[in-house]
């Protein structure tokens, strides 16, 4: 695995720092407290989120795009079909 660093600005980091201990507040509320994270755990879990929304993307223009191609020599129950289980 690769390990990546960023730059950023001290108010930038200011923001990740209290966004932390935001979210620590809130996560040692809970029943039973979550254990503290380090702001480096947030940014790391933000990245991650970022990469798997993009990878969902590109995973459903590449669904549509397969779906968009195979209509031309489809049959009209296969377009209704494909329709149907679109919910279009």
């Amino acid at each position: 695995m690769a390990t990546y660093s960023i730059n950023t600005t001290a108010i930038r980091e200011t923001a990740l720092q209290t966004y932390a201990t935001e979210r620590n507040a809130e996560r040692a509320a809970q029943t039973p407290p979550k254990p503290a994270l380090t702001a480096q755990d947030y940014m790391q879990r933000r990245v991650n989120e970022m990469l798997d929304n993009w990878s969902d993307e590109q995973r459903e223009r590449l669904n549509l795009k397969a779906i968009k191609d195979a209509l031309p020599t489809a049959t009209d129950a296969q377009i209704a079909n494909v329709k149907a289980a679109l919910g279009i």
